[in-house]
């Protein structure tokens, strides 16, 4: 039974001959009983040095152990982990002064905190959009204890916001929107914990990143014909740009990060590729335009299909713009036939030449006879012709069934006398600049009919 009162006494530390220099001293607890005449139990002998506590309770009256013993009062209690493992600490002692029967003390066990384990889901983005970085801290609880504190996100070592705090499920969520390139990156989650009870901890996890997408433009000056400097020669210099804008989704990003493209320059007929040379780079920035421009010299006469491709961690589009070099020496074009292209019989007219002037003149008539109702392309507006060995280009104008502002390439080949085997091919483009694919062919073979490109063959 305990008595009503509790007595504490409490030697001081000169009469157990301790100093600050030397604090520490063995102890033993035994347990006796005045009515049973013995020893209850006795614990083994422990080491405590009183100038390195593991637990320190002084925050009391007067720096003293002594706190108010009222409801819903705490006690802030200071530890240190290596005096707690030095001077083998299993807990503390409560005593209450004066309370009821039952309820002079408590032992409190000395319960260490538990490691936690940081989950990084594995997350994917594209370049300048948002996307969503989580991880999940476990064990969420902990004895009576619920888990508590941030979790700071960093992308390759750079940190993402600030920090982010948990719920109490460990989870913690956080946005980010993508600043790196294409590819594999590092996502860290430092977890910091607010509650003893629960360690910090970190870990890894993988964020895939895709390029974002960007259109390509050909730049409303470049020139679409280019004539030779001199008959019988090449075309150049001739610079072409193309501006690259961000497709729009509300999250723009820095096209002066397209730092590299590639820019193709190929006949449409015969005839060997151009070299286009390094890109110059100019304008740029959040949401800008960033335009790309190649200059091209000694260009010979034909018809090219120019192609650039964005290259690079950042971005991805292509683009393509149509640029001729003609000669205005090399003469004219004219004969007509007819071909079957998908199944259907067309007929093909041309008649062009240059004037003295050196502007073209002369007309392309095609009308391919389908079921549903002759399809008729005819030109209204000649853009140039470039001939090369036995082929000849023309570009321009035109109208398809009445509909004006369409574009057009067509190859005709002559490959001689009777003309059984020259060619005819096609390419037309819609107001709005889309190729109309069943409009569009290589050069096939005429069914009947004749080309003749005089100049060139002698006929």
């Amino acid at each position: 039974m305990y008595p009503k009162k509790l007595g504490i006494l409490t030697p001081f530390s000169s009469a157990i001959a301790l100093t600050t220099a030397n604090a520490k001293f063995n102890y033993r607890i035994t347990t006796t009983s005045r009515g049973f005449g013995g020893t209850i139990d006795t614990f083994a002998t422990h080491t405590y040095d009183a100038a390195n506590p593991g637990f320190d309770v002084t925050g009391g009256v007067s720096g003293l152990p002594l706190y108010a013993d009222l409801n819903g009062g705490t006690i802030p209690v200071n530890y240190n982990k290596a005096n707690l493992v030095a001077n083998g600490t299993t807990g503390l002692l409560l005593l209450h002064h004066s309370n009821a029967f039952g309820a002079h003390d408590q032992i409190l066990g000395l319960q260490e905190p538990t490691a936690t384990t940081v989950t990084v889901d594995a997350a994917s983005g594209v370049y300048s959009d948002p996307t969503t970085l989580n991880a999940t801290v476990s064990p969420a609880t902990y004895l009576d204890q619920t888990i508590s504190g941030n979790v700071q996100f960093s992308v390759d070592g750079s940190p993402v916001g600030g920090p982010v705090a948990v719920n109490s499920s460990g989870v913690a969520t956080t946005s980010y929107t993508v600043n790196v390139g294409a590819g594999s990156h590092t996502i860290t989650a430092a977890f910091t914990s607010t509650n003893a009870a629960f360690l910090n901890s970190s870990n890894t996890g993988i964020l895939t990143v895709s390029r974002e997408d960007a259109t390509v433009t050909p730049a409303n000056a470049n020139p679409f014909a280019v004539k030779v400097n001199a008959p019988g020669g090449t075309g150049g210099p001739i610079t072409l740009c193309f501006d690259m804008n961000e497709v729009s989704d509300g999250s723009p990003g820095d096209t002066s990060n397209i730092t590299s493209v590639s820019v193709n320059v190929i006949p449409i007929g015969s005839g060997s590729s151009v070299s286009a040379g390094a890109a110059i780079f100019s304008g740029g920035g959040v949401g800008a335009t960033r335009t790309a421009c190649v200059t091209m010299s000694n260009v010979p006469v034909n018809v090219y299909d120019v192609h650039l491709t964005i290259n690079g961690n950042f971005y991805q589009g292509s683009g393509d713009t149509v640029l001729v070099v003609y000669d205005p020496s090399l003469g004219f074009v004219a004969g007509g036939g007819s071909i079957i292209h998908n199944g259907y019989r067309a007929n093909i007219g041309v008649n062009m030449k240059y004037l003295k002037n050196g502007n073209p003149q002369g007309s392309l008539l095609y009308i391919e006879h389908r079921p549903t109702g002759d399809v008729v392309f005819k030109s209204n507006a000649l853009g140039a012709l470039a001939i090369v060995g036995n082929e000849a280009d023309p570009t321009g104008k035109g109208t398809l069934n009445g509909i004006g502002n369409h574009s057009f390439i067509a190859r005709i080949i002559d490959n001689g006398e009777p003309g059984t085997s020259d060619r005819f091919g096609l390419r037309v483009t819609s107001p709005a600049g889309i190729i109309l694919v069943d409009l569009t062919f290589d050069p096939i073979q005429l069914s009947g009919g004749n080309f003749s490109v005089p100049k060139l063959t002698g006929k």
